[in-house]
């Protein structure tokens, strides 16, 4: 607002010198003159304040006057939007909707949705109760429902006894299923459990890949050239065919020792092997690695 400018003459006081050399009685003139011309001015202000032109005039921030300035330290503006729901901006430019307290809205799945200032709801039954709005959803078809709009004839409980007795040709067998074995489908398309394992499957006397460790010592060997030793081995068997190879875990010497000796597999039994040394003999203890087929 635009306060009346007070008319007064303040030139006698401006003008006097630093050495006042008036009388008294003249300086009590000027003084009285001023403090009646100032008591003036103040009360003609006072006036204008506390009129409701005057009092709504008063500057506020960002540049709005008192009549239509917000009383916060927080919040600079309020409005209301075309919705009848109210806004607020802190800085005057951006406006957000005032956050809703009144509904909380989860999905199917429990996770919470955002606060809006709109909730639209689809394919609902909205009724008013008691100044409260109530919207439920739409109840769906039962299959009981949807098999009588297709034909169906009888009773629910008949179908719900037919229901139940359908077979499941989708789910698991009723029986325990023992892991490992073969499903298969009887005639009737029903899932179940064949006792059968991939083993039981393999070609008769046919042994599957297998790998065998056994050690060879210095001291086993036979006499002579090429010479032999014969060891124990769990689980081998004579139909199967190995071929040895020194273990990965052998000492630097008796790799050497085996690479000259010329190793190979010269016979296998229930339980037992055999290998040849066709070079020299191994003067130490050779682990060796057999892989059957």
């Amino acid at each position: 607002m635009r306060f009346t400018r007070p008319v007064a003459n303040r030139s006698i006081w401006r003008s006097k010198p630093d050495v006042v050399r008036q009388k008294a009685s003249e300086v009590k003139s000027d003084l009285d003159r001023l403090l009646n011309e100032s008591t003036d001015a103040l009360i003609t202000v006072i006036g204008e304040l506390e009129s409701p032109q005057g009092s709504a005039g008063v500057g506020t921030k960002l540049g709005r006057t008192l009549a239509s300035a917000v009383l916060s330290d927080d919040v600079a503006l309020v409005r209301i939007n075309a919705d009848k729901g109210l806004e607020y901006s802190r800085d005057g430019a951006r406006f957000e909707n005032v956050a809703s307290a009144g509904h909380i809205i989860h999905d199917r799945h429990g996770n919470e949705a955002p606060q809006r200032s709109r909730l639209r709801f689809v394919n609902s039954e909205v009724t008013d109760e008691n100044g409260m709005t109530v919207v439920t959803g739409v109840r769906g078809e039962s299959a009981f429902e949807a098999a009588v709009r297709g034909g169906y004839a009888e009773s629910d409980e008949a179908f719900a006894a037919q229901l139940a007795a359908m077979p499941c040709y989708a789910h698991r067998p009723d029986g325990a299923c023992t892991a490992g074995n073969f499903a298969v489908l009887d005639g009737a398309g029903n899932l179940l459990d064949s006792g059968a394992k991939p083993a039981d499957f393999a070609l008769a006397g046919h042994g599957h890949t297998a790998e065998y460790t056994a050690v060879l010592t210095a001291g086993g060997w036979s006499a002579g050239t090429p010479c032999e030793q014969t060891v124990s081995v769990a689980g081998m068997t004579a139909q199967t065919r190995g071929v040895v190879s020194v273990a990965r875990d052998a000492s630097d010497t008796a790799f050497i020792e085996a690479s000259g000796a010329l190793l190979r597999v010269a016979a296998q039994g229930e339980g037992t092997l055999t290998v040849r040394a066709h070079g020299a003999r191994p003067a130490v203890d050779v682990p060796i690695v057999v892989l059957t087929v």
